[in-house]
């Protein structure tokens, strides 16, 4: 069972440059894609009246792309995290860690900023299934 760590590890190793390259040459057509479906699926399981929609989808862009932003702090991290694995001084992995933590936290507030949001255009029951979604 041990000689499967060092393994996963250096298979990991190996791998991450081609995660990191494919990753770097996603289209925003497949991201969009990606956005159509999510939006899709959330309209399908929250089953809005015309006046919830009205005032729904303008909000839920908003927080998608505050989202996004998020996400894409999160990604550079992961991605410098890679690059300079094994390499890392004490300082740099203690920033890393403050600006991982410190990303969290903002995903955290959006979540309870948004969730007041989405609470004065629909019922609790949706908002949380919105956020299980």
């Amino acid at each position: 069972m041990k000689p499967i760590i060092p393994m996963f590890i250096a298979l990991t190793t190996l791998l991450a440059p081609t995660v990191h390259a494919q990753a770097s040459e996603q289209s925003p057509l497949s991201e969009h894609a990606v956005e159509a479906k999510r939006s899709a699926r959330i309209g399908a399981a929250l089953d809005l009246t015309a006046e919830q929609e009205a005032a729904f989808w303008p909000l839920y862009e908003s927080y998608r792309a505050e989202v996004a932003a998020i996400n894409g702090r999160r990604f550079k991290l992961t991605m410098d995290f890679t690059d300079k694995r094994g390499s890392l001084s004490d300082d740099e992995a203690q920033a890393m860690l403050a600006e991982y933590l410190g990303t969290e936290s903002a995903y955290v507030s959006l979540l309870k900023s948004y969730a007041k949001k989405f609470s004065t255009v629909l019922p609790p029951g949706k908002v949380l299934l919105l956020f299980q979604t």
